[in-house]
Parts: C-alpha cells; sequence; structure tokens
C-alpha cells in the first residue's frame, strides 16, 4: 500500500494499492487509467459497512434486524457521547438472508505521535480492527513503554514486516481517517456468519433443493458449504473437500457447532496434476 502524499498529512483517502508493472499496464488497458485508479483506491479502504448471513434454520432476516440492533445498543451509546449520529442493522435489498450492518461516519482527528503512547499490530491484526475487531495480544508487535490499562495509543499496522516484536520503531504523525465497524465476533453466534455479500450470493446461483446431492470441492472455510445445507434445509447430501486435514477439522466442528448434520468433510489428495 502507497501514500501520494507527504507523511504528514496522510489520510486514508491519499492511500492506494502498488501492483507489479504489467499487472498495471492489463489493468489500465482493461479500465481505463481513471476507472483503475479509482479500483485501487477503493481496495485500500476499510468496507462502509458489514454483512452477515442469516442462519434460516433457526431465525429469520426480520428477526436477526432486531436482535442485531439489541446488541448494537452499547456501540451506538458510544457514538452518540462522542455527538456522532448512530448506526442500524437492515434487510438486504435484494439478498433475503443477507442483513446490512454499516460502518458508522468516519471521523478525522488529529494525530501526535511525539505525545501519545502508540502500538505497532502485524497486518492481520490491523485488518481485523478496521472490521470492527478489538485489538487481539496475538497481533501486538511492540507498545510504548509504560503503558497501562486504560490508555488512550495510537495504532500503527506493519505493513512491510519491518517491525520484530518488541522492538522499537521509526513512526510519523498523520491523521486519522477510517470508518467505525461495530465489533460483531460472537454476536448472536449461531444465528448469523460474517460473509461478505458476494460470497453470500453464490449458493443462490446454485440453487440446491433439500434432498440433493452436492459436491463443493473447494470447501474450506466452510461459510459457502454452509449455506448450502442451509438451502438444503439441512436435508440431502453435501461433500465438502479440501486438501488440508487441519482445514477439514475446522470445518467440521464448524459445521457440528451449527448443528449442519447433512455435510461430510473429507481430505481429498490433489485431483487435477497438471494444474499443480
Amino acid at each position: 500500500m502507497t501514500s501520494s502524499v507527504d507523511a504528514m498529512t496522510v489520510g486514508l483517502d491519499e492511500f492506494f494499492l502498488a501492483f507489479p508493472d504489467d499487472v498495471e499496464a492489463f489493468f489500465t488497458l482493461a479500465y481505463g487509467a481513471t476507472h483503475w485508479g479509482a479500483i485501487k483506491s477503493a481496495l485500500a479502504r476499510p468496507p462502509a459497512y458489514t454483512s452477515v448471513r442469516v442462519n434460516t434454520l433457526v431465525t429469520t432476516q426480520d428477526k436477526l434486524v432486531v436482535a442485531l440492533n439489541a446488541a448494537l445498543v452499547d456501540f451506538n451509546a458510544r457514538l452518540q457521547a462522542q455527538g456522532r449520529p448512530t448506526i442500524a442493522a437492515v434487510p438486504h435489498s435484494s439478498v433475503s438472508d443477507v442483513v446490512i450492518v454499516p460502518s458508522a461516519p468516519r471521523v478525522s482527528a488529529p494525530v501526535d505521535a511525539t505525545t501519545t503512547k502508540k502500538i505497532i499490530v502485524d497486518r492481520l491484526c490491523g485488518e481485523a480492527v478496521l472490521r470492527g475487531s478489538d485489538i487481539f495480544a496475538r497481533g501486538v508487535m511492540c507498545a510504548s513503554s509504560a503503558l497501562n490499562a486504560g490508555d488512550r495509543v495510537l495504532v500503527y499496522v506493519d505493513l512491510d514486516h519491518s517491525a520484530t516484536r518488541g522492538s522499537d520503531a521509526e513512526l510519523h504523525a498523520g491523521r486519522k481517517l477510517c470508518a467505525d465497524a461495530p465489533p460483531l465476533n460472537g454476536v448472536l453466534s449461531g444465528h448469523m456468519y460474517m460473509q461478505n455479500t458476494p460470497s453470500s450470493v453464490v449458493a443462490h446461483v446454485l440453487s440446491p433443493q433439500p434432498g440433493d446431492t452436492v459436491l463443493d470441492m473447494c470447501a474450506a472455510p466452510g461459510g459457502k458449504t454452509s449455506h448450502l445445507a442451509t438451502l438444503m434445509q439441512n436435508r440431502g447430501t453435501l461433500v465438502a473437500c479440501d486438501r488440508s486435514r487441519r482445514k477439514v477439522l475446522e470445518m467440521k466442528a464448524f459445521f457440528e457447532s451449527v448443528n449442519l448434520s447433512i455435510i461430510v468433510p473429507i481430505k481429498v489428495r490433489q485431483l487435477w496434476p497438471h494444474y499443480a
């Protein structure tokens, strides 16, 4: 990820993704420079909303909207205390088993890296935070000394893997400009599944019916597979394949946790060596 402006004034709107020259040339020709530039800029920003898929075996889209809005009460209270508009979950306008949870409107705040305590997290932790997660200890690379519970900190992401755990790093001052996504991990477990809208459309396109036999040849981590089983009303046979034993075991545990009994997770060897 690169910034097109000086680090002292950098904001999220000025970031874009950079690609190898041959990739740049291909997509510039395909989309045109203006459209391709807009795509790269959009790819560098966190989504403006979070989409969740309804487990229609246990609840409905409308009931999940009500339950989600109740779960957002504390998050909205924080927004109100800051004088910011609240958010509300809404049904997706086209997909009958998807609910949309918008992020709070983004805010701009001055950053003084010389006086504020700071932590550096790895890329995966940074991505999770932008999607609403709290910072987890495993993702912290290094932090200011004398950091205490309750301290306000600046969060930096080590995109280039240049920081080692426990090390110090030279940081720049800029400004924060990010959407505020509510934390939803573990919320209404079993009633919904965090899944991007395009992924939630796939099972509807296949449109499996109860009693069908379906082979999912690249099933991990199991989101689309569980959706297929749900549309089949947990009746029929669904074989979920993956080459990784670890992923197969993780899928099996996930399917059992949501009571999907028609799925048979199996580890398979590569079927087409030509494409290795």
